[in-house]
């Protein structure tokens, strides 16, 4: 079953890191926090390079030397949408990986059909 707990390529090329002092607990739109996007450099796997064109004019900062390359700082709510984005064209790439339905054959009415835990 282990096989079908997959860390997909696309988690691995790309991080986002909540900006501290961006963050107050008594804001009421978590989308607009200011957070990094950082291209980790590892991008086996993808159906393509990771490129941050697609939010260039969402961009508020470059870090220090990325010149916008290795990261980048927006918002959150852009940030989310840019992963999903990328996430639907590997999707359309490949397919869903583990494919759902192989994954699931273990699997009884939603329930994991493993070792048995009640009896």
């Amino acid at each position: 079953m282990r096989r079908f707990f997959v860390l997909q390529p696309l988690f691995r090329a790309i991080v986002i890191i909540i900006l501290s002092e961006s963050f107050n607990v008594q804001m009421m739109d978590i989308g607009q926090l200011r957070v990094l996007l950082i291209r980790t450099g590892v991008e086996e796997g993808l159906s393509a390079p990771i490129s941050f064109e697609p939010i260039a004019h969402q961009i508020y900062a470059l870090p220090h030397g990325s010149h916008g390359e290795i990261a980048v700082e927006t918002l959150l709510d852009t940030a989310v949408d840019f992963i999903l984005n990328l996430e639907e064209r590997e999707v359309a790439a490949f397919g869903l990986q583990p494919d759902p339905v192989t994954s699931t054959c273990g699997l009884e009415d939603g329930c994991y059909q493993g070792p048995k835990i009640r009896q």
